[in-house]
């Protein structure tokens, strides 16, 4: 593993080192960290909270200098969550109750658009999957990321993005060789 980050609740930390950013009194945690990184994207500000989360794990994984090098085609995404876009869709569905559909609520009714989303801002051309799941750690991670770099990817973004109404987390991690028994304990210890 190369580089790994977590957003949760606002806390910020990148290869287990807290970043710190300045809130501004009334902003969301969410924009203060846009702020805090300086990108140009205002797509961001009517994206989902899955999306958003996905877009400022990968902004930070950037700043870590570990994508340099690479080909955008090099990159295969692999993503999970617990209970997909639940949390946007219960919003679509009360804008239906309401009368008034939500057409941009509707766009981010799939789980998968954050990695659309994230495809898009970057150009990225590998390949990508979003399995749901109740902990990451269940997923069978060692033989998804070996299926990749059989692929030819040099890169493997694992990610698991969670929005509920209890909990508001990325966890990317980024692969540029096979899977050790050192990322297993590692991803192990994050409980997602």
């Amino acid at each position: 593993m190369i580089a790994h980050c977590k957003i949760e609740d606002g806390v910020v930390e990148l290869n287990g080192t807290r970043v710190e950013y300045t809130s501004h009194s009334g902003v969301n945690w969410k924009k203060n960290i846009y702020k805090h990184l300086r990108f140009d994207y205002p797509k961001f500000f009517k994206m989902d909270d899955l999306s958003k989360v996905s877009l400022l794990c990968m902004e930070l994984l950037k700043t870590s200098s570990s994508l340099k090098g690479y080909d955008e085609s090099e990159l295969s995404m692999i993503f999970a969550n617990k209970t997909a876009s639940t949390f946007t869709d219960n919003k679509f569905v009360s804008s239906l109750e309401n009368r008034v559909p939500s057409p941009s609520l509707f766009v981010y009714t799939l789980p998968n658009v954050c990695v659309g989303e994230l495809t898009i801002k970057n150009a990225f051309h590998g390949s990508s999957s979003f399995y749901i799941s109740n902990a990451l750690s269940d997923l069978p991670l060692q033989e998804l990321i070996q299926i990749e770099f059989n692929k030819g990817s040099k890169l493997v973004l694992i990610g698991w993005v969670e929005k509920s109404e209890d909990e508001d987390s990325g966890l990317f991690f980024l692969f540029d060789s096979p899977f050790t028994k050192e990322d297993l304990a590692l991803i192990n210890s994050f409980k997602k």
